[in-house]
Order: C-alpha cells, then sequence, then structure tokens
C-alpha cells in the first residue's frame, strides 16, 4: 500500500495518466472514493493533506452535472459533529487541514 505522500504517483500509474489527463468522470468516481473514506483523513497529518489535495483535485471545475451536490456533501462533512465511538458522545471539534483545507475548497468552489 502506498503511503499518503507516494498517492497520487501510484493512482497515476496505475490508471496510466497524470492526472492532468484524468477525465471528470473519473475524478468524480474518485471523490465518491474518497467521500466514503473520509474519516481516514484523520489517521495522521500526511493523511490529511493528501485527502484533502485529491478532494480539491477530484471536484474541480465544479461544472459537472451533480457537482453542487457533492461541494453540499463535503461541506457537510467537514462541519458534521464527531461522536466518540464507544460512548456516542460528542467530541471536541478539531481544526482539520489548515491551508490544505482553503487549498481544497479554492479547487473545489462552485463557479
Amino acid at each position: 500500500m502506498p503511503t499518503p505522500q507516494e498517492l497520487t504517483k501510484a493512482l497515476e500509474a496505475a490508471l496510466e495518466a497524470g492526472r492532468d489527463k484524468w477525465p471528470t468522470g473519473l475524478c468524480r468516481r474518485l471523490w465518491d472514493f474518497l467521500s466514503e473514506v473520509a474519516e481516514n483523513r484523520r489517521r495522521s497529518p500526511q493523511h490529511t493533506t493528501r485527502w484533502f489535495h485529491l478532494v480539491g483535485f477530484c471536484l474541480r471545475p465544479v461544472s459537472a452535472i451533480l457537482d453542487k451536490f457533492r461541494v453540499e456533501q463535503l461541506w457537510k462533512m467537514m462541519h458534521a459533529v464527531r461522536k466518540d465511538p464507544a460512548s456516542g458522545r460528542p467530541l471536541p471539534p478539531q481544526p482539520d487541514g489548515g491551508a490544505d483545507a482553503w487549498i481544497m475548497w479554492r479547487g473545489s468552489r462552485a463557479g
């Protein structure tokens, strides 16, 4: 399994195309997967950074069918109250991503 730093290169190799050649439909399917594994972004700061970078890339530009919905999903995901799995109690909010989060939003902004 590639490290977070190696993930984009591994995807490019598996897809036999640099990310600048990925069609919009593929990017949106990658977004679907990234949204499913969103909680895994918290495994480490490197996972968080890579997740934000890939999400921002996969949702740019916001122009395809359902993109507004995808961005709304992302917004809800980013602002959802996290709960302790054992007790169900809300966890304290954590800063999530810093500059990487702003870069993601810039890449996925609705036009």
